[in-house]
């Protein structure tokens, strides 16, 4: 790992503890609007696990949206105190039909429950053991697919959180810092979770399509 890469490591660890800081420490606590239920057998090492959690927290939390982790499985159909569900799977490779390329895939209320599934040693393999990029990779890759769960929909943004390829210099960027949700895509999320408070799906003929990043 070269210096500039341990900078950035630093700069991720630094912004991880600020992270946690401000959402455990100097903030009342608010309630929980989104849980997401962890597990799989490919799972990152707890450095990049816990790092990329606090940085997806704090881009929803910059949205108005809490998120709480969990590594339980949630119950089919089940929102939790009024918490929308949603199952983050780690896996080795994808059994369903996705492309080559694509590093995670959404299914909105598949099966009874929002379901992620991130495919992640094609994340390792592009960030080539680069701790730092690997944490700010996962994190928007999360990021992205929570982003279509609650939007309800498969649209892609042409920058952002919610761009279907992310450049080389958004990588880049995104280890200093974490890019931003397009405004569009802000509100469409909003709506997207009050309407997933409200029943049991939003109606949107897109949920049930699913989504690939």
């Amino acid at each position: 790992m070269g210096r500039r890469w341990l900078r950035r490591l630093a700069q991720v660890a630094g912004m991880a503890v600020l992270v946690g800081m401000h959402v455990e420490g100097k903030t009342p606590r608010r309630p929980v609007d989104v849980i997401l239920y962890v597990d799989g057998i490919w799972l990152p090492p707890s450095p990049v696990d816990q790092g990329a959690r606090a940085t997806v927290s704090w881009m929803y939390a910059r949205l108005g949206i809490a998120l709480a982790w969990s590594n339980a499985s949630p119950k089919s159909g089940v929102q939790a105190a009024g918490a929308v569900a949603i199952q983050i799977r780690f896996t080795r490779e994808s059994t369903r039909s996705v492309s080559n390329d694509a590093l995670a895939f959404a299914l909105p209320y598949s099966g009874g429950i929002n379901a992620i599934t991130v495919i992640y040693p094609r994340i390792q393999a592009i960030t080539g053991g680069q701790i730092g990029f690997e944490l700010s990779l996962l994190a928007h890759v999360l990021a992205h697919e929570i982003g279509h769960v609650l939007q309800g929909t498969t649209l892609h943004s042409e920058t952002g959180v919610m761009k279907a390829h992310w450049t080389h210099w958004e990588c880049d960027d995104m280890v200093r810092r974490p890019l931003d949700f397009a405004p569009e895509d802000a509100q469409m999320i909003v709506r997207g979770l009050t309407a997933w408070k409200h029943s049991a799906a939003p109606a949107n003929p897109d949920k049930k399509r699913g989504s690939a990043r």
